[in-house]
């Protein structure tokens, strides 16, 4: 019963989500066609190149997890699988593109165990990172009060979970986990390179319309970027965490607009994860296209 109020209050969620994104745009239209009067196109570039570079990092994550368990799946595989599935992750209900992925997986001879295993890791760490490093730095960087407090709490339970599951997992799944604190520090340091690139490009799209008046750092606004991420990760009925996100990082961050201006500005990015999407799929696509065709006519 739950679960079916979950998936229904997300699909009426997103539609909501888009309408009232939308509705502040079009009320903060003359700061927004202002804003892209003045913007640096080449770094919005910039900013869709370092999220494809992302969809090159993503298929490590699953090869490491694969490998403590004793499964191997190349990573071009990994990466065909992942860039083929891209698609599904703008169908309504937001876990077909994984769902996708663990199919491919599993012709593969992963078992159903592993892939379990899988989706648990996938489903926790990101939001333990995020929340980790962004709430951490935003809390010894800002001012004490009831806001720090709460990404101080955020970024304290995340820490000890990350600290407590390589010994809860070495002492209940010893029986197929290989060098378990190899692999997960491993795992560790991948995800931290994942958010400083995804950070950065954040970074590159906040600069493309030369928003200087803010008082905040660079680092303040990226660990805003990632713990807003991670807030809108964990609120299940916002898939993609639409909404959340933005509303989060926009009472954060000191933009020179009002709360719904902001919405509309950060919404902003998301068309340059789907702009990255759809550049790193058609290219993939062509590539094998023109591959296939360049060995048939040998």
């Amino acid at each position: 019963m739950m679960s079916r109020v979950l998936h229904i209050t997300k699909l009426l969620y997103t539609p909501v989500s888009f309408c009232f994104i939308l509705y502040f745009s079009w009320l903060n239209r003359t700061v927004l066609v202002k804003l892209f009067d003045i913007a640096d196109f080449s770094f919005f570039v910039i900013a869709v190149c370092l999220w494809c570079l992302l969809h090159l990092i993503s298929p490590l994550s699953p090869q490491i997890i694969f490998a403590s368990l004793g499964s191997k799946i190349a990573y071009k595989d990994l990466l065909r699988i992942y860039i083929l599935r891209l698609p599904a992750r703008y169908l309504p209900g937001g876990v077909w593109h994984t769902v996708g992925r663990l199919s491919d997986y599993h012709t593969f001879g992963i078992s159903k165990k592993h892939l379990t295993l899988l989706v648990v890791v996938e489903t926790f760490f990101p939001c333990l990172i995020t929340l980790f490093i962004g709430g951490g730095y935003l809390y010894f960087a800002g001012g004490k009060n009831m806001l720090t407090a709460i990404e101080g709490s955020f970024a304290l339970i995340s820490l000890i979970t990350l600290f407590l599951i390589p010994f809860v997992a070495k002492w209940r799944l010893s029986s197929i986990l290989n060098n378990t604190f190899i692999y997960y520090s491993l795992l560790i340091l991948l995800s931290v390179f994942f958010w400083i690139i995804a950070s950065s490009s954040f970074l590159f799209y906040y600069n493309c319309v030369s928003l200087d008046t803010s008082p905040m750092s660079y680092i303040r606004i990226a660990a805003t970027y990632i713990f807003s991420w991670g807030i809108g990760y964990i609120s299940i009925f916002a898939p993609q965490g639409i909404g959340v996100f933005e509303v989060v990082a926009g009472k954060i961050m000191a933009l020179p607009m009002s709360l719904g201006g902001a919405i509309a500005f950060l919404a902003g990015f998301r068309i340059v994860v789907l702009m990255a999407d759809m550049l790193v799929w058609g290219l993939y696509r062509f590539l094998n296209l023109f591959m296939r065709g360049t060995c048939t006519k040998k």
